[in-house]
């Protein structure tokens, strides 16, 4: 990803965020992170750090997994997302609220994830799931699927039950 940045003139810093000094950035326009902020012990600490780098106006974006995720809500323990690496799960609220007390106002949230039906499908095939008591998401992940998996799959996404979180914030200031 840094390499098609740089061949597309974006200047690109690829350093832990703590081992980042303020003078490497002068006050970054755009800091990204992508599938980190749920493996981090201080999520708070990362936050603020990035908010020292990031100018007055300038955007962080975030993603990780949505712990009110459908298949995670569904499939609990069993859900990829939760494992010994993942020390945290948010949600949009709970990054929403670590966001605003970090210096930052969010702008946007998503959660435009493609997976959570198939997970939760899988599961159930493979008999780690049981749906006879629930004929409705049989009915969708196991009996008509073809017709509406892909359908209820974007449903999840928009409107916000992905696993699959983005988020968007501008720094206060």
């Amino acid at each position: 990803m840094a390499a098609a940045c740089r061949a597309r003139g974006v200047d690109v810093i690829e350093k832990r965020i703590e081992d980042v000094l303020e003078e490497d950035v002068a006050g970054a326009d755009v800091l990204v992170s992508f599938e980190v902020i749920e493996h981090l012990f201080d999520p708070s600490a990362f936050l603020k750090q990035c908010a020292r780098l990031v100018r007055p106006g300038g955007l962080l974006v975030l993603s990780c997994p949505n712990g009110l995720g459908f298949d995670i809500e569904v499939l609990g323990a069993r859900a990829l997302a939760v494992d010994a690496e993942h020390v945290n799960l948010f949600n949009p609220g709970s990054l929403a609220n670590l966001l605003e007390r970090s210096e930052f106002s969010v702008f946007e949230t998503s959660t435009p994830g493609r997976l959570d039906a198939e997970l939760v499908r899988e599961a159930a095939l493979k008999g780690e799931l049981d749906l006879s008591g629930d004929p409705f998401l049989r009915r969708i992940l196991i009996e008509e699927w073809d017709r509406l998996g892909w359908p209820f799959q974007q449903f999840l996404a928009a409107t916000g039950l992905s696993s699959h979180l983005w988020i968007a914030a501008h720094r206060a200031g």
